[in-house]
């Protein structure tokens, strides 16, 4: 069973060990940012971690673009946390203060003692915010002249970054993310709606990756702590493991094993291997910037079916206004609309069943014996009669969606 679907079993302790004793270890672009989200202690303890791999560390071009792109904001955002969180107080005080002032005669509540414990702890938090304050931190007025972490991480990195693609390259690659995007095939496709290059950013990445991978014919670790669809398998609110699709097409264009993990395991299980230490202050702080990371991802999801949500109300407005000023009847318009909004379903599924029947006939393939890949009996040769059947339901879907949706345009002409 492993033999044949290995890229769906969890990886051994072996397996492991050997990504961080002997692969090429890649950040990504999150992970350098996080080193700003740190305090200097956890930074410090992070970057002694990441020296120990010496040139078998390494940064896509992509990803020390973006990095560039994005410091400033971050540096920014940080120092707007403690000025919004002393207003935030402030306001909360005194509405707290109101409330009190606001009791009247009650049987139990004093609001002599009431109003003095509230004012002792406004005054406590007041104290605590103005000694934080006082402890150096990096200002975006600062870091334009000195940036430490800059600084640290230049030095890190020479000679560890990869090379950007030539005009000719870059349009190949890009027109690749596209088609890519079209069909949803990761990594990149969770990021369409992004403006501009944004969009293609991961894919750039991941095929940057692979061209490493090809030179360098290592194992390749990639840290991240991007825990979207397009990078990582999730089922029923848990993250398995990196995408089958792109564990197959490492070992395919490279030759070697792929896998990915946050920040936040890699440094709880790595220093155990390359016999150092990690302070137990550090694994706490990466873990509460992997539990701000995964908030994040939960607020992005949320966000993403409220959207769609609007859209759906949205459309639903358009086809009832429709209804309305025109005269074939609300019966046939809306037995329209409920059709598309079928199929429209339905081909969503279909793409994802045709994606993951594509992974795991590149998986059997691998394992069928030579000679034997015309036997109807072999696996790969079932799973290419489930891929067919499945392909050629989307094509029917997708044609009668098109023409569906061609009769509502000419409805509402």
């Amino acid at each position: 069973m492993r033999e044949q679907f290995g890229v769906w079993y969890p990886l051994s302790t072996e397996d492991r060990e050997r990504f961080i004793m002997e692969g090429l270890v890649v950040l990504d672009t999150n992970v350098l940012l996080n080193l700003y989200r740190m305090t200097a202690e956890a930074r410090e303890d992070v970057l002694a971690l990441l020296r120990r791999f010496g040139d078998r560390l390494w940064i896509p071009h992509q990803v020390g673009l973006e990095f560039h792109r994005n410091r400033l904001t971050v540096i920014h955002d940080q120092e707007q946390t403690g000025q919004k969180l002393r207003a935030a107080i402030i306001e909360a005080g005194e509405k707290i203060q109101d409330a009190v002032k606001s009791v009247r005669d009650h049987p139990v509540i004093d609001r002599t003692a009431l109003a003095a414990t509230v004012n002792e702890s406004l005054a406590r938090i007041t104290n605590y915010l103005e000694q934080a304050s006082k402890e150096p931190s990096l200002s975006m007025k600062a870091a334009m002249h000195s940036d430490p972490v800059l600084d640290a991480l230049t030095h890190l990195f020479r000679g560890k970054v990869g090379m950007p693609y030539s005009a000719d390259q870059t349009t190949r690659v890009m027109a690749d993310a596209k088609r890519r995007i079209d069909e949803r095939r990761p990594p990149g496709y969770a990021d369409a709606k992004k403006d501009g290059d944004r969009a293609t950013g991961d894919y750039v990445l991941w095929r940057q990756m692979l061209d490493e991978a090809v030179k360098r014919r290592l194992p390749v670790l990639f840290v991240t702590n991007d825990q979207k669809e397009d990078w990582y398998r999730r089922l029923h609110g848990l993250t398995i493991g990196p995408r089958v699709e792109l564990v197959n097409e490492m070992v395919e264009e490279a030759g070697v094993s792929f896998h990915a993990q946050t920040l936040a395991l890699f440094v709880d299980t790595a220093p155990s291997w390359l016999s150092s230490t990690i302070k137990d202050i550090t694994v706490s702080e990466v873990n509460r910037l992997d539990e701000v990371d995964r908030a994040s991802l939960r607020a992005d999801l949320a966000s993403q079916l409220a959207e769609n949500e609007l859209e759906r109300h949205a459309f639903q407005q358009v086809l009832e206004r429709e209804v309305n000023r025109q005269d074939f009847g609300e019966e046939i318009f809306s037995r329209l609309a409920r059709k598309i909004v079928r199929l429209e379903a339905r081909r969503y599924d279909l793409n994802l069943r045709v994606a993951e029947l594509q992974a795991e006939l590149q998986a059997a393939q691998k394992f069928d014996d030579e000679g034997t890949s015309g036997d109807p009996r072999s696996y790969a040769r079932a799973i290419e009669a489930r891929l067919h059947a499945s392909s050629e339901m989307l094509k029917e879907v997708t044609g009668n969606l098109s023409m569906l949706r061609e009769e509502q345009r000419r409805l509402t002409k």
